[in-house]
């Protein structure tokens, strides 16, 4: 009897302190029948007890995908991260996102296992629907449905509507940023409608809503409408949970006059394609016989640490760039999502002058991502809008600088020299005759007092234009752009040390 019983505590560990109390007395040594029955059920009670709960996803697109880009990485790293505290089911298409050939790594229309603990579905168009939804949800009784999308008919809509009548205890939808004002307004007249319809019916009615940060919040509560249902809508915020893993940190060569630039995202209106090469081009009409408008060579100046600068300075740096050549290197990857959108690219890319090259480079596999980043000395990505930006951080994990917009979570970069978030009403609109308004003398005077603060600055009084942050990365020389990387790769561990990050997803799925 004590053989039987100590076997089965050293398989499940499961005593309180004070049942193991009983194991070492005499009194455990002469237990009868009964008592053994008992201790059984006690101990077939903790393990129904400690069973994971079962979390169900829906998303159009999982890995071995990777041409969805954010959410498919947002999902990878959450299953990563919480495989150990539930079971996770994930059902998906068996194609990436535009193909129509299935995978070969994977099986279709079965249970797949991803890594212990993740089980996936990769349904084929036949079963991308309500009958094959209804029987799976009734199959993995799952104590918690987690929808990803908004506007999707099969993999957003549908399972709602399936959830809602299998009575699901929990239902969870993360809108992955796609209600946010800059994403409502691309085809916003089909998006409007739908989600007043969706009021109409009631569709997220009892639904908890999923955000990555408040601003997240925000944007879905204004959306749906705070008081579009009984009691409220619920909204919970979750940060985004990011690789386990760092990659290691690889130096790159830089050389004043040199810059190799590099966007990984889709060729969209939503991530402002266009305007990054129209901020090129503004560029690169003041060519090697030019120079640039005296504030822009003055903010570039500031940027590059030239605090103390005398009256000429800006006239001497336009001397400095007239007398030697520049160039820059500006790659692409991504999904082209829209041909009409990829053909104005390409006139403004025929416009740029040889010193400027840019290159359209494809796809590439999401875990590849960091590595090609290290190729090159900044990601330029001026997006509308993210609700995360998984290849910001990628980039800062990298221990490359961003140049970005402020329209992402990422912000107040230049203060810890790990890149720069600048408006997009920063747009010059013209060229060498463009003026440019950067309240010289405030923002040189912010510079001054941020240096005093130890590196604090007033975002409000440190305006920048596109071009000035360029033409100081162009100008940029070795040991300066080290302290941007540094300052990246800083950033990056900072947010990836966040204790706080997992408690977010319990408070998500437990409550």
């Amino acid at each position: 009897m004590s053989f039987v019983y100590l076997t089965l505590r050293d398989e499940y560990d499961l005593l309180t302190p004070d049942f193991g109390l009983i194991l070492f007395s005499s009194y455990f040594s002469r237990l009868l029948i009964r008592d053994y029955a008992l201790y059984i059920i006690f101990v077939l009670r903790h393990i129904l007890l400690m069973q994971k709960k079962k979390i169900l996803i829906f998303i159009d697109w999982f890995l071995p995908g990777y041409k969805a880009g954010g959410p498919v990485r947002s999902m990878a790293n959450m299953v990563e991260y919480l495989k150990d505290e539930y079971d996770f089911y994930i059902i998906t298409r068996n194609t990436d996102y535009t193909e129509t050939t299935a995978y070969t790594s994977v099986k279709s229309n079965c249970w797949e296992e991803y890594i212990s603990g993740v089980q996936v579905f990769y349904a084929d168009f036949d079963h991308q629907n309500k009958a094959t939804f209804k029987s799976l949800i009734e199959e993995v009784k799952a104590n918690v449905i987690y929808v990803n999308g908004v506007y999707s008919w099969k993999f957003s809509i549908l399972p709602l509507v399936v959830a809602r009548k299998a009575k699901v205890n929990k239902t969870i939808v993360a809108s992955r940023g796609m209600l946010a004002q800059s994403a409502i307004d691309v085809k916003g007249r089909k998006k409007r409608l739908f989600l007043k319809l969706a009021k109409l019916a009631g569709l997220y009615k009892n639904v908890v809503f999923h955000a990555t940060n408040e601003k997240e919040e925000q944007d879905i509560k204004k959306g749906l409408g705070p008081d579009s249902y009984r009691g409220g809508l619920k909204v919970l915020v979750a940060d985004n949970l990011p690789k386990r893993e760092l990659p290691e940190i690889k130096t790159l060569e830089k050389r004043s006059g040199e810059l190799k630039l590099v966007s990984l995202a889709r060729i969209a209106p939503e991530k402002n394609t266009l305007f990054a090469l129209e901020r090129l081009l503004e560029l690169g009409a003041f060519d090697n016989t030019s120079t640039l408008p005296r504030q822009c060579l003055d903010s570039a100046s500031t940027l590059l640490g030239n605090q103390t600068r005398q009256p000429n300075s800006a006239t001497k740096l336009g001397d400095e760039l007239r007398n030697y050549d520049w160039n820059i290197t500006f790659d692409l990857y991504g999904q082209i999502y829209d041909e009409d959108y990829w053909r104005e690219c390409e006139g403004v890319i025929k416009q740029l002058p040889a010193n400027i090259e840019v290159n359209y480079k494809g796809t590439v596999d999401a875990e590849l991502v960091g590595e090609t980043i290290q190729n090159y000395h900044a990601l330029y990505m001026p997006t509308r809008g993210e609700n995360f930006g998984h290849v910001i951080l990628e980039s800062l994990s990298a221990g490359r600088p961003v140049l970005i917009s402020d329209q992402t979570p990422w912000r107040g970069l230049e203060n810890i020299r790990a890149g720069w978030d600048i408006s997009l009403e920063s747009e010059v609109r013209s060229s060498k005759s463009a003026v440019y308004d950067l309240e010289n003398t405030r923002y040189e005077n912010a510079c001054r007092a941020q240096s005093r603060q130890g590196g604090k600055g007033n975002d409000d009084t440190r305006k920048k234009t596109w071009c000035s942050v360029l033409s100081a990365l162009v100008q940029m020389e070795q040991e300066e752009f080290d302290v941007w990387c540094e300052g990246a790769r800083n950033r990056a561990e900072e947010f990836v040390s966040d204790e706080k990050l997992q408690e977010q997803y319990y408070h998500l799925f437990d409550t």
